[in-house]
């Protein structure tokens, strides 16, 4: 993803998240947003023998994997907020030899005239 697509996924995160916890404005009991829905779904590839199952699942570990994710949610969306950020600058920052050459080209242009 470019840079500014990135920009605009962290935006659109962090606006995403600043949902919970926020009064709603046209709420007449003043409630406040709040995750409602949390769907996990893991999938293992391994297989044990040729012509064996290749992928498994396990539901019980999914509903248990939910359950921690909910606890520490605040934690972990910090965390995926701050790695979105962090990719962000990455390739921002990865822009910079590709807009140098480009203002040394201009700069060379202008030099002639």
């Amino acid at each position: 993803m470019e840079a500014k697509e990135l920009k605009r996924a962290v935006e659109c995160a962090r606006g995403y998240i600043g949902k919970i916890g926020r009064q709603q404005p046209h709420s007449p009991n003043g409630s406040v947003g709040k995750m409602t829905t949390l769907i996990i779904s893991t999938e293992i590839c391994y297989q044990e023998r040729v012509g064996g199952t290749r992928y498994w699942g396990c539901n019980e570990f999914d509903v248990a994997l939910a359950k921690i994710i909910r606890v520490q949610f605040s934690d972990l969306s910090k965390a995926a907020l701050d790695l979105m950020e962090q990719e962000y600058k990455t390739a921002r920052i990865a822009e910079k030899a590709s807009l140098q050459a480009k203002l040394a080209e201009i700069e060379a242009l202008e030099a002639e005239t």
